[in-house]
């Protein structure tokens, strides 16, 4: 299978399976536990780069970045890259973005935000995190069977 089909079916996957939980199953400190797609896109990108990464053996990189519309500098994002790609479970809480989940080289969505924090997760993966990645990976694996 190429890159791009891994990504997209696996990022399509893994949002289906973050919806299909209860958002009161996610630890309070994980965003998921308060909202999705909405103000989730850090924890998200983070559990799925680590899903990548411990199942597939991709490294990919969190990108957190800053708005440079002005007026909207406040306005944060975040996404993983992978083999080039970007790939964003979340971007559809912002106007102008449609798509579930964008997997995509030059999406024009990203031309508008400037990465300040650029991590690979296999260096960076947070605590608070576990026990929500840990849910999400046992219902991944119920759909496996």
């Amino acid at each position: 299978m190429e890159v791009r089909e891994l990504l997209t079916s696996e990022a399509e996957e893994f949002r289906k399976v973050i919806e299909s939980i209860p958002s009161n199953e996610f630890s309070v400190t994980c965003q998921l536990h308060h909202s999705y797609p909405f103000a989730a896109c850090g924890d998200s990108s983070m559990l799925l780069g680590k899903y990548l990464y411990d199942h597939f053996n991709i490294d990919c990189s969190y990108i957190a970045a800053s708005c440079l519309i002005e007026g909207k500098e406040m306005q944060t994002h975040a996404w993983i890259e992978a083999e080039g790609y970007k790939v964003d479970i979340t971007a559809d809480q912002f106007e102008g973005v449609n798509k579930r989940v964008v997997v995509s080289k030059d999406h024009p969505f990203y031309e508008w935000y400037e990465p300040k924090i650029i991590r690979k997760i296999s260096e960076y993966f947070p605590v608070e995190l576990i026990s929500s990645y840990n849910r999400i990976v046992s219902e991944v694996d119920k759909m496996n069977i």
